[in-house]
């Protein structure tokens, strides 16, 4: 079940310079829907939703969001930021039948360090979340991948990830999802070359001609 609550109050504001002044009060519009009910406007307190995201270890929690004193099972399903401050316009809210099965995406985690990136590999992230089916009471923070064994050229497929339970993937499983790769060699070229004998090398030192000896063509 959903263990983490959060207050939100009815949103009369509409338009956007009722939703501006909304904001520059401190409160952050909403939506819950889904659920076949009926569309509800909201607004939560911008404190209490980022303390609330803070404490999260999943980008797609299940959570209690209390109107009124009524409580409903949502998901929080996007939130909409600003282009370029750090600030939060819109939050959608899905509301979800915890007796029925929902879709999702859970995020891949690395567990380890494997034998491939100690022995100077480059672990690389295929596959950053993975689709799931589940019961809302089944929604895993995050799937951990243990990457001890992985050496340089290996990879981990879905197919080797054994799902938490109530869990299905939904994606192929011979996707990949954690590789080890071999480290980049840097390619040398005639620039860098030329670079490195501009830093440091000296000029080869032309050869004199013995005394006497004449120059031929």
């Amino acid at each position: 079940m959903a263990n983490v609550e959060l207050k939100a109050e009815l949103r009369e504001e509409k338009g956007s310079g009722s939703v501006k002044r909304l904001r520059a009060s401190g409160w952050i519009p909403g939506i819950i829907y889904g659920n076949n009910k009926d569309n509800i406007n909201v607004k939560v307190n911008n404190r209490d939703i980022i303390h609330l995201l803070h404490s999260l270890t999943s980008e797609h929690p299940l959570i209690k969001i209390n109107v009124k004193n009524k409580k409903s099972d949502v998901l929080i399903k996007s939130i909409q930021y600003h282009p370029y401050r750090n600030e939060i316009l819109h939050l959608d809210f899905h509301q979800v039948a915890m007796d029925e099965l929902l879709t999702t995406s859970v995020i891949i985690e690395a567990a380890g360090e494997s034998k491939g990136v100690l022995a100077g590999g480059v672990l690389e992230h295929t596959v950053r979340e993975l689709q799931i089916q589940c019961l809302p009471s089944d929604i895993p923070s995050l799937i951990e991948v243990d990457v001890t064994e992985l050496e340089i050229g290996g990879s981990v497929y879905i197919s080797d990830i054994t799902p938490p339970k109530g869990v299905i993937f939904l994606d192929d499983p011979g996707q990949p999802v954690l590789s080890v790769i071999a480290p980049k060699e840097e390619e040398v070229t005639e620039e860098g070359i030329e670079a490195a004998m501009a830093e440091g090398a000296e000029e080869p030192e032309l050869i004199r001609k013995r005394e006497g000896e004449e120059e031929t063509e």
